[in-house]
């Protein structure tokens, strides 16, 4: 996680009567500080518990219990999505300059974002992060709380116990944003689903929140699908993604035989014998994750993805791909003339709108796709 240091900022611990019960997120807005939790910390499992502000406090890297001013909204509210946000009050003990503001966003529904939940459970004395977090699905009961999927080996303790009984005290966690320089809050945790047995976590949205505090700052997670630092951190996942059992499963494919004759065919003409393999399992994983960065990726900015398409289709037909050769020293450089000549007409036509690793990317699925289906040729010069 690239701000480490600033996200401490933002967990905080709920206590009742001095004692710790949950977790939660603590931020500033305008000149105003927030904890949001879940429904249940303050209210009871059951929503029958009598609030009294005057029994709880929050506690942030174990300072000076900060005092509760007043709860937005009401019992009902926080029984229909489980989650409430509590007003602080700002003492003398406090520095505001500790806290931080944050934003937050709608239900992360594209399931390729990585996303991280940071709070602390009742066995462990620091604050905790669990990664490597996906969007699963909407809970079909509340639109505003939705299901994520985590490795069941995170929700398992030293002596193989899994479940919610030993991280009592997670709930409220914040579920935040892994791929970003600002930091992003999608949710917090409410449940741990089916003691952790089938790696669900259930998390309670943050739109609902707009209804009693107008001003919070909630971004549409689809624009976060079009920023350009996510996706080039997409993209290293991508490429890792697609690796050698991939690229053998690619290659047994009978639909991708016709593609299979041609590298092997273009790349004899370039390469010799010993560096065969190795380009050819180069050539296949670059096509494999272009095509995965593309419809995983690219397309959810329309209209960028149209731009890299038309400029695709333009150079496409316009461009000879064809070179009159007679050694492989000679195809060689026309291929490293031509995926120069690519990158340079990308870069101009893009790189105003993406990330020159993207760039790159794009250049060498162009040219193995060229490869591919023999759009690229080596004639023997007569």
């Amino acid at each position: 996680m690239i701000f480490s240091e600033e996200i401490k900022k933002t967990t905080a611990l709920l206590n009742l009567d001095s004692k710790f019960i949950g977790s939660g997120v603590i931020f500033l807005n305008k000149d105003k500080l927030y904890f949001i939790t879940a429904g249940h910390n303050v209210y009871g499992k059951e929503f029958d518990k009598t609030w009294k502000k005057e029994q709880f406090s929050i506690v942030i890297n174990g300072s000076i219990p900060i005092p509760i001013k007043e709860i937005c909204g009401d019992v009902e509210f926080a029984k229909k999505n489980d989650i409430v946000i509590l007003e602080l009050k700002k003492t003398p003990s406090h520095d505001l300059k500790q806290f931080i503001s944050i934003k937050f966003a709608t239900i992360p529904k594209n399931p390729v974002h990585n996303l991280i939940l940071r709070g602390k459970y009742s066995n462990v004395k620091d604050i905790v992060n669990k990664s490597k977090i996906y969007y699963d699905q909407l809970n079909d009961q509340n639109n505003n709380q939705f299901l994520v999927n985590i490795p069941k080996d995170q929700l398992i303790n030293s002596s193989f116990s899994s479940g919610s009984e030993w991280l009592g005290g997670m709930s409220g966690s914040g579920l935040f944003y892994d791929n970003y320089s600002k930091i992003i809050c999608a949710g917090i945790l409410i449940e741990i689903k089916d003691k952790g047995d089938n790696g669900k976590l259930l998390i309670a949205g943050i739109s609902c929140l707009k209804e009693l505090v107008d001003d919070i700052d909630i971004i549409d997670s689809h624009d976060l699908d079009l920023d350009t630092k996510f996706s080039s951190r997409m993209l290293l996942k991508i490429i890792e993604d697609v690796d050698v059992e991939v690229i053998r499963e690619w290659e047994e494919k009978v639909e991708n035989n016709p593609q299979l004759y041609f590298i092997n065919k273009k790349l004899e003409q370039i390469y010799p014998p010993s560096e065969l393999l190795k380009n050819k399992i180069r050539v296949i994983k670059t096509l494999i994750s272009g095509i995965n960065f593309l419809e995983l990726e690219l397309k959810n900015n329309e209209q960028l993805y149209n731009n890299y398409y038309s400029a695709y289709s333009v150079y496409d037909v316009s461009e000879d791909k064809t070179s009159y050769v007679n050694s492989k020293k000679e195809a060689k450089e026309f291929l490293d003339k031509m995926t120069d000549k690519y990158e340079k007409y990308l870069e101009v036509q893009l790189s105003d709108k993406i990330d020159v690793s993207i760039i790159k990317l794009l250049t060498s699925y162009g040219i193995s796709n060229w490869i591919s289906n023999c759009s690229l040729d080596f004639l023997k010069d007569e």
